[in-house]
Parts: C-alpha cells; sequence; structure tokens
C-alpha cells in the first residue's frame, strides 16, 4: 500500500480489536432491549451520515434504488436502515461483531424494515467468512472501519493492505466507494486509495480554525473504482 509510514503515526488502541467492538455493542443490545428510543451510537454523527446518503441519492442515474450496496462494518445498521428506508432494495450490512448483527436486526424489526435489511456476520478481512453469495457491488460504504483497522495491535500495516485487496474484489470497475474517517486527513485517504481507485469527490464536514489553520475533525471521500 502506498505511504505505509503514515501507518505508524498511528498508536494501536483497543479500537481496534473486536473484543472492543463486542463489548461496546453488547452493551447497547442490552440498552435497546430495554428502551427501543436508544439505538445506540450512531459514530460521527447523525448529520454525517444524512449528508452522505444525501449524497448518495443525487447520483440515482448511476446509483439506481436497485444497486447492490454493501455497509463495511455496520455496527447497529443505521446506515443500512436508512437507505432501505429511502427505498434502496439490495442493501447489505456485515460486522465482524455478533452482537452488533444482533442490535442491528433488531433495530430493523423495531423499524419495520427486517425482511428488506440483509445483516450478516463476517469479518471483512477474512473472505472465508462473507456470507453475500458472490456479490459485487456497485457502492461500498465504509463509516470508521478503515480506521478501526488501522488501530489493531496485530499489525495493523498488513490488515489496511488487505482491507484494499478485499475491497478491490467486491468491487467492479466503475463502482462507488464512500469512505468517513477521524483519523485520516483527505489528503492520506486520496494516498491510500489512489491505486485501483479515482478521486471522484469530498463530501464538505464542518471546519474548525486552530492556530491559523483550517481542519476538519470527520473526512468523507468519495471514489470510483479503475481497471488494475
Amino acid at each position: 500500500m502506498n505511504n505505509d509510514p503514515i501507518l505508524e503515526q498511528l498508536p494501536s488502541s483497543q479500537l481496534g480489536t473486536k473484543t472492543y467492538w463486542d463489548d461496546i455493542y453488547e452493551n447497547e443490545l442490552k440498552n435497546f432491549a430495554e428502551n427501543e428510543d436508544d439505538e445506540g451510537e450512531n459514530w460521527f454523527g447523525h448529520q454525517r451520515m444524512v449528508k452522505v446518503i444525501k449524497y448518495i441519492m443525487k447520483q440515482k442515474d448511476v446509483l439506481p434504488l436497485d444497486s447492490n450496496i454493501l455497509d463495511v462494518g455496520c455496527g447497529n445498521g443505521l446506515f443500512v436502515h436508512h437507505m432501505v428506508e429511502e427505498g434502496y432494495s439490495n442493501v447489505y450490512g456485515i460486522d465482524y461483531s455478533q452482537q452488533a448483527i444482533e442490535l442491528a436486526d433488531a433495530i430493523a424489526l423495531s423499524r419495520d424494515v427486517k425482511t428488506q435489511c440483509h445483516f450478516s456476520q463476517a469479518d471483512f478481512l477474512d473472505p472465508s467468512t462473507w456470507k453475500i453469495n458472490d456479490v459485487t457491488f456497485d457502492l461500498c460504504h465504509d463509516k470508521g472501519t478503515f480506521d478501526a483497522v488501522c488501530l489493531n495491535p496485530d499489525n495493523a500495516q498488513d490488515k489496511s493492505r488487505l482491507y484494499i485487496k478485499n475491497l478491490k474484489t467486491l468491487l467492479k470497475e466503475g463502482s462507488w466507494f464512500l469512505i468517513t474517517s477521524c483519523n485520516w486527513t483527505g489528503d492520506e485517504i486520496k494516498k491510500y486509495f489512489s491505486d485501483g481507485f479515482e478521486f471522484v469527490c469530498d463530501i464538505p464536514a464542518p471546519t474548525f480554525q486552530f492556530g491559523g489553520q483550517s481542519g476538519q475533525t470527520v473526512t468523507s471521500n468519495v471514489f470510483r473504482r479503475t481497471g488494475d
């Protein structure tokens, strides 16, 4: 992968471990069982997700409602639920945490979209666990999963390379990849995904000023899959 030294700037963290996320979603599952209004954390905020979904909906000429869409590391499934509620019919969510999948299914049932949502436990880094029947996707969406991979205490560099390799496998040429990150700048994300992908645009996020410089706490980037 290009620019591996950038990865060395990120110290490993428990946020890069499956145990951490199992515990998070086990707790959120219990909270939801007690109160269905508590759907858990919407990572990076509800408004960020809404902006991403609005962007996708504006691309209906190339991403119609029957497009195959995959949410990589779906967590509680809120992105999938909202996409289905907007009329998309082939939206899949995978997560390596079984607790996350159980929560996503439970929320889908409460929202009355259970039959339209396709959730399964799978490790994106291990294709042998995928249960998506050799589907190739028109759009892959990532909100924080690549961040978590890069924080893994166990050889994050190799895992990040594997992430990109697997992503290429699932996306046919001309398909879309939309990633939201809080650990990398937009320029860093563009460098990481420069091989096999063409940068399309940023989805604007709120900026802050510090020391005479402007920046963003979250960046969302859109890419198209090119030939290898």
